[in-house]
């Protein structure tokens, strides 16, 4: 079996920019990507969570891609 090197990149989006995004690694010919839900995390600002929310605007989005 012959392997090739990938990369595999993680990025965490707003909802409303996941469109834009997908447009963009299409145009990049990546592999492939699996777009997931993200419930809660922590960043520079402190802790987070989808909990309340009710409308799209605050959802985050997990995109996990794999290119050459």
């Amino acid at each position: 079996m012959q392997t090739h090197p990938k990369k595999r990149i993680e990025l965490i989006i707003e909802a409303p920019a996941l469109n834009r995004l997908l447009d963009l690694l299409d145009k990049a010919e990546v592999a492939g990507y699996t777009v997931l839900p993200v419930l809660a995390g922590r960043g520079r600002q402190g802790r987070w969570s989808r909990d309340g929310l009710v409308g799209v605007a605050g959802q985050m989005l997990m995109v996990v891609c794999v290119t050459s």
